[in-house]
């Protein structure tokens, strides 16, 4: 018994090791993020600055911030349909279509994409949503573009 016991207990220190070393970045570097990222198409940069960056890129409301993986997660576990219900309807303290009467769906999903991944880890963010999948819209190379990238076509 005591040697399942020593097993058990370094299976389980081996394991929160492993948990640690997939933080994220530390709550400054988060931040100061969040209060800068801009998405790399224009129109939809412009978007975010107009509507969603006020909450989103500062810690000061209820709303995650943007590029805190750990609080979207729960968020895009729900899936992007409810997600989608929730921007349209209002929820909690977000208001209807986020102050964005003039956004359509895929602005809506585009934008959810960039707020919800940090731009050094894309792939990060563990949900069984179909958005999981890197957007060259949100990737390293295009947080760095003077340019906007052309969204792929479906």
């Amino acid at each position: 018994m005591p040697k399942l016991l020593a097993q058990a207990m370094a299976l389980l220190v081996g394991s929160l090791i492993l948990a640690g070393c997939d933080r994220g970045p530390d709550a400054a570097t988060l931040n100061r993020y969040a209060s800068t990222a801009l998405p790399a198409d224009t129109e939809l940069a412009e978007i975010y600055q107009r509507s969603c960056q006020a909450c989103h890129g500062q810690g000061s409301s209820a709303a995650p911030l943007t590029g805190d993986e750990a609080a979207w997660r729960p968020r895009l576990a729900q899936g992007m349909d409810t997600l989608i219900n929730h921007v349209v309807d209002g929820f909690g303290g977000m208001p209807p279509y986020g102050l964005c009467m003039d956004c359509n769906v895929d602005d809506f999903e585009h934008l959810i994409h960039f707020m919800s991944r940090y731009p050094d880890r894309p792939e990060a963010v563990d949900s069984p949503d179909p958005m999981n999948s890197p957007d060259p819209m949100n990737s390293p190379e295009a947080m760095n573009s003077p340019e906007p990238m052309d969204s792929p076509e479906p």
